[in-house]
């Protein structure tokens, strides 16, 4: 209550005013307000009625009256909320639910109302009293855990206020679990005596074991964290870390067997407690103003608002909060497998944290992420130059390595930080002076910016990654010219020469000489901005934001901007296949005794790793880069298909009525006003270069019925299920993977629109479109109006 706080001394600044406000209250009518020069309108929203229970959160009794009256933790304490001394039972229920707490901090919530309503938690010193050093170990290791994941929210910067609560509230979280490494980790010594105090002291039997299984899921945990985050992180760091947590997950399902039932509160009603309702539904298996809690307690340290009712994770709902969490973990642990190999291409990692965006995971576990890629600071990528991964990402030559550049040398715009390292260099100079090769070194330099913006946006939550991806358009687009000037300055074409000269390497001369080194940074930079645009309207479908008559328009653009980035990898493997068959000529005029010893070199590179060479590049019937740039032009050519067949068929039932559209006549409802707000952003890139709605329009005002557009669209779903059936025989895809998955929902829609467009026409038949076999390709789903699917 108030007379347990101190009074506030009276200095210069406090002046009594009290008899001027009752004063002016006799001269005020309802509505009015006495207020300073700088309250201003942002302040009155801002601002609550204090003493009026629906609006101020330090009134006693709650919103109700009915709620216990505050206490401080001290007292809570000293009225035995909080013994030192529980028993096994009481210490498996008390850090369970510690545990659900944890998973409510992660879900947002904050310190205050989550982690820190566990009166264990306020007082580490008392802890020291206890004769388990259980208790005290546990308790810090979530304290630690805290300050851990703090730090890497904090290092990877990708967090947004309705993502996560960083507010401490003034409480004491502790060290980080990587600490000082030139001290010892306090936290992980402390568990490790715990564990062998319990394997030592006591004879063993079930609640011995969930303790211990308790207390190993907490070093499991702690060590994988400080493993991932380390700044120096070796290929042991991020192996222990990956076992780590695989033994967590095994832990936890141990945890999850061996709960244990509330500890009854002396009350003959006890058994008959409504706990309340736990997060995404469900009741409360735990009291939250039972043993060891108190919900409350910080009600008064997070400043004045409304009261809310926060709803905490049961204990069930944690366990499957933390086996999710670590399973995102372990998929961070193949981004750190990036780092530490180093030789980091860009398509490469953002495809790796597209395939882990597509599972949605935490923002914990994206923060990691984020810090495993961004931490070195600006300008770096995974420890090294962002020029170093794009220029590997660019790079499609497959029979001499990528330049060795000094991007140290040059500053441009702000200072990148970094190692400065691009490519190896293996073999072969860049051919050029310093000032011949400035435009190329200028390019790389400069992409720092939109590589970190889109990167970024590939850690933050869907509907943040399409934002963000359609705001980094701009920065893209200021890449062309650099990208175009690099190509014009022709260091691509010495570098390849010289090696080619070097390394008597007729590969590396026959692309020399193709179009390819011409335009090869242009053409990745414009098709690095189609592949963002094209993110962005797909994401559009997975959340929901696009209107049954807005997809015929989307799907029209998505293939608009699918066949540009198919030209640009059909232009690159035509120079593809002038260096794979210079390099087949040359190896069939060896003699064989050095085509045996080119192969035998070329198969120890492949297992050391190291990259170059022509006969490690094209061992087999293509180098790696032509393997990707074929693979991904034939997955676009099937979705081109398909989106060809969905504006076809869409456009077919608009034209008989069967596509539900908003009432017309209004400003908000004129189609070529909703063209704009879908595509309008577009016209920050000059390359793809942006369509208009006329365009559209007369793309679907076509002389052809209804019937004979259902037929076309027919044949481009039947083409769309040969060409996937096509992949799937080809082996390159794993099955299983997420990418197998994909290729199968695209099959599985195609057959069924197909199948649809048989029917669409019929009289009696309506249409809806849904996404119930792919998330960007709607299946037409035809049934009887007023009846079943048919």
């Amino acid at each position: 209550g108030d007379d347990e706080r101190p009074p506030r001394a009276m200095g210069p600044s406090w002046v009594p005013v009290d008899d001027v406000l009752a004063a002016a209250t006799t001269r005020m009518t309802s509505g009015e307000l006495v207020h300073g020069a700088t309250f201003d309108l942002f302040a009155s929203m801002s601002a609550i009625t204090v003493g009026d229970r629906k609006m101020d959160v330090g009134v006693e009794g709650g919103m109700d009256g009915l709620a216990p009256p505050f206490q401080t933790s001290e007292k809570l304490v000293a009225a035995g909320r909080a013994p030192l001394e529980l028993t096994d039972e009481e210490q498996i229920y008390v850090f369970d639910a510690l545990l659900a707490c944890e998973a409510t901090w992660h879900s947002g919530q904050s310190l205050a109302v989550s982690i820190y309503t566990c009166l264990y938690m306020h007082d580490f010193d008392r802890l020291e009293a206890s004769s388990s050093p259980v208790t005290r170990a546990y308790f810090d290791a979530v304290r630690s855990d805290v300050a851990t994941v703090r730090n890497a929210v904090s290092l990877g910067d990708v967090w947004e206020e309705e993502d996560f609560n960083a507010h401490v509230a003034g409480y004491d979280v502790g060290a980080a679990a990587m600490g000082d490494p030139t001290k010892p980790d306090e936290t992980l010594r402390a568990l490790k005596a715990a564990e062998r105090w319990l394997t030592s002291t006591r004879a063993g039997g079930a609640t011995t074991d969930a303790l211990l299984t308790r207390v190993r899921f907490r070093i499991a945990l702690h060590c994988a964290l400080r493993d991932m985050i380390k700044a120096d992180v070796t290929a042991d760091d991020a192996a222990n870390a990956r076992k780590k947590l695989t033994l967590a997950a095994t832990l936890l399902e141990s945890m999850r067997a061996s709960t244990r039932a509330p500890p009854s509160s002396g009350d003959a009603n006890d058994e008959k407690t409504d706990f309340g309702e736990a997060f995404r539904g469900g009741k409360l298996d735990w009291n939250t103003r039972g043993l060891g809690f108190d919900r409350d307690v910080n009600a008064r340290r997070l400043g004045p608002h409304p009261p809310r009712v926060v709803k905490p994770f049961s204990r069930a709902g944690a366990f499957d909060h933390f086996a999710s969490f670590v399973g995102e973990l372990l998929r961070a642990c193949d981004v750190l497998d990036l780092r530490v190999r180093g030789d980091v291409a860009l398509h490469e990692l953002i495809a790796m944290l597209s395939t882990i965006s597509d599972a949605k995971p935490g923002i914990v576990a994206r923060s990691f992420i984020a810090a495993i890629v961004l931490r070195d600071g600006q300008g770096t990528v995974m420890g090294r130059r962002s020029g170093d991964c794009v220029l590997r990402s660019a790079w499609l030559c497959g029979s001499a390595p990528p330049p060795a550049i000094d991007l140290t040398t040059i500053e441009v715009d702000d200072d990148l930080g970094g190692t400065g390292d691009s490519g190896e260099g293996s073999g072969g100079k860049s051919g050029g002076g310093e000032e011949e090769d400035a435009a190329l070194k200028v390019f790389l330099a400069k992409v720092w910016r939109p590589v970190d913006f889109l990167l970024r946006a590939y850690c933050s939550n869907r509907s943040r990654l399409r934002r963000r991806a359609r705001r980094c358009l701009g920065e893209w687009n200021l890449l062309v010219e650099p990208a175009i000037a690099a190509d014009d300055s022709g260091a691509i074409e010495r570098y390849l020469d010289a090696y080619a000269e070097t390394n008597d390497c007729d590969a590396a001369r026959a692309l020399a000489r193709s179009a390819w080194p011409k335009s090869a940074m242009a053409r990745w930079t414009i098709s690095m901005m189609a592949r963002v645009e094209i993110t962005h309207l797909s994401l559009g479908h997975e959340l929901e934001l696009y209107l049954p008559h807005e997809l015929g328009m989307i799907y029209w653009y998505t293939e608009y901007l699918m066949h540009n980035l198919c030209d640009h990898l059909d232009s690159a493997n035509a120079c593809l296949i002038e260096e794979a068959n210079a390099w087949k000529r040359q190896r069939a005029e060896r003699p064989l005794e050095k085509r045996e010893k080119d192969g035998k070199k070329a198969k120890k590179e492949k297992r050391g790793g190291k990259a170059g060479g022509d006969a490690a590049a094209f061992e087999g019937d293509g180098g790696a880069a032509q393997l990707r740039v074929q693979m991904e032009h034939f997955v676009l050519d099937f979705q081109k298909t398909m989106c060809g067949g969905l504006v076809t068929l869409i456009t077919a039932m608009d034209k008989v009525g069967k596509v539900k559209r908003p009432t017309a006549g209004s400003d908000f409802t004129d189609p070529e006003q909703n063209f704009w707000q879908r595509f309008g952003f577009m016209h920050a890139c000059a390359d793809p270069g942006p369509l208009t709605y006329q365009e559209y329009h007369d793309y679907v005002n076509t002389p052809h019925t209804p019937q004979e557009m259902l037929t076309a669209a027919a044949k481009y779903f039947a083409e769309v299920s040969r060409k996937t059936k096509q992949l799937t025989a080809t082996g390159l895809i794993p099955p299983g993977s997420t990418q197998a998955a994909d290729v199968s929902g695209v099959m599985t829609c195609a057959v069924a629109n197909a199948t649809a467009c048989k029917l669409a026409a019929m009289p009696g038949m309506a249409v809806e479109l849904t996404h119930k076999h792919h998330p960007s390709f709607a299946t037409a789903v035809v049934k009887r109006e007023g009846g079943d699917k048919s």
